[in-house]
């Protein structure tokens, strides 16, 4: 059977496509494999408790871990679209990322790594806690929610 034949220019294009998907995918998984900075300082008295998450892995009251604190610069990356901030976060420096794992043995989603956004709160690694059920649509380009987050 003959392969329909592609241009050289599409070809090209797709494998571009393909490195910018890669590139973004082994940024993240970089910065789980290696660590980034751990979070220094203790937690502060805060006037917020609300915290982004991206919608494919945010369960509201599940457990979760937060294994490491992301490098500013993987954090801004990921609050923005084709590196333009969103309307939502015109300052996306002022977000700080987290690696969360949550915890339990249900379901296929135990144990997976996400990520977490937070304004004005700090986390360290081996706090715990949990989504609320308040769950609204942050950003639909980002696919981002907005809920609370509380402690276990």
């Amino acid at each position: 059977m003959r392969m329909p034949h592609r241009s050289k220019s599409a070809s090209t294009e797709t494998t571009l496509e393909r490195r910018d998907v890669l590139q973004r995918a082994g940024l993240a998984a970089g910065a789980l494999a290696l660590g980034t900075s751990a979070a220094t300082g203790s937690a502060s008295a805060q006037t917020s408790n609300r915290v982004l998450g991206f919608s494919r892995c945010l369960y509201p009251g599940r457990a979760f871990e937060v294994i490491d604190k992301l490098d500013q610069g993987t954090t801004v990356e990921l609050l923005q679209v084709d590196g333009d901030p969103v309307p939502e976060i015109s300052r996306p420096d002022e977000w700080t990322g987290y690696i969360i794992r949550y915890e339990g043995h249900r379901g296929n989603n135990a144990g997976l790594p996400t990520f977490l956004f937070v304004r004005d709160r700090s986390l360290r690694a081996g706090d715990t806690g949990v989504f609320g059920g308040d769950i609204h649509m942050f950003n639909s380009n980002l696919n981002l929610l907005r809920t609370s987050l509380d402690r276990p």
